[in-house]
């Protein structure tokens, strides 16, 4: 079962049915893992190598501010809401997209935390879609940030 300190909302209910219809993706590396079970770094080094970043609502989305945003294969984010749980809640998916990922959000329907893997299978593809159209993920709002002008050499 989960760990007690999470709520079972935040674990999905068919895993095995969502990894399977995953791996069915062509030219995909498929890295399932429970962050809390890594240390800190540990987690930071699998972001960090990381396109795509899908998770269940929750502290562990936050690590996609670790993706290398500016490669060719970056960054990709889907942040599901469990039923009823959260739904008014945006802070993650503002963060995602001041950092230039590409974001999509699903809120769960009557299954609590079942994920319909052909649902998730069509937000993965137009995320997908949209990291291989810009892969960048830079934003221009992002580049122009005050805060880049201070830093030696910025984005230019």
């Amino acid at each position: 079962g989960p760990p007690p300190r999470m709520s079972p909302s935040r674990i999905f209910a068919n895993e095995p049915d969502i990894v399977r219809s995953l791996q069915s993706l062509p030219d995909v590396k498929l890295v399932v893992q429970d962050l809390a079970a890594l240390s800190f770094e540990e987690q930071i080094k699998l972001i960090a190598s990381s396109s795509l970043v899908i998770g269940m609502h929750g502290a562990g989305i936050a690590n996609s501010m670790h993706m290398a945003v500016g490669t060719l294969h970056c960054c990709g984010v889907i942040e599901i809401f469990p039923q009823g749980e959260f739904s008014q809640i945006r802070g993650y998916g503002n963060m995602a997209r001041r950092m230039g990922h590409h974001y999509e959000m699903m809120q769960l329907g009557g299954g609590g935390s079942r994920v319909d893997p052909s649902e998730l299978l069509k937000a993965v593809e137009r995320v997908t879609k949209k990291i291989e159209k810009a892969p960048t993920c830079i934003l221009p709002s992002t580049v122009s940030d005050p805060y880049f002008d201070s830093v030696k050499g910025g984005f230019s």
